[in-house]
């Protein structure tokens, strides 16, 4: 695939929200056809190999995606920190409990930990983690 080509033929807009806590980026690529959309969020309050000083801002972040992010199966929704496991796994372990709470009002957190560990090695690195 030649890029310049691509990008010859086509308009981006970009929007760039730099809010306390975390990052976040629309951009929009325009071309022949629908219009290819991408929103991203970056987490900044939590540190590699640490955890958020306030447990509150991750719960914030969070709601945040939720409202953002499309809750059907039109538009997948990537989660991804530097190594894939720690900060991803709670983050995806955090989305599933309010969900739960959501429709159900339980929240059986280990259980979720313990099924998602299933799927994905590691994720959920330490017991901090999953307390906080």
């Amino acid at each position: 695939i030649d890029l310049n080509s691509i990008l010859d033929q086509a308009y981006i807009a970009l929007v760039n929200i730099v809010s306390p806590g975390y990052t976040y980026i629309h951009t929009v690529l325009v071309q022949d056809g629908p219009p290819l959309e991408v929103t991203q969020f970056h987490y900044t309050s939590w540190p590699d190999h640490g955890v958020p000083s306030n447990g509150m801002s991750l719960i914030y972040f969070t709601q945040i995606v939720r409202k953002t992010h499309p809750q059907d199966d039109c538009c997948p929704l990537l989660v991804h920190c530097s190594a894939g496991v720690g900060r991803t796994g709670t983050f995806i372990v955090l989305d599933t409990m309010l969900d739960r709470m959501e429709q159900d009002g339980t929240v059986h957190i280990l259980d979720c930990v313990k099924h998602i560990r299933k799927q994905r090695v590691l994720l959920v690195q330490t017991l901090v983690s999953q307390i906080q």
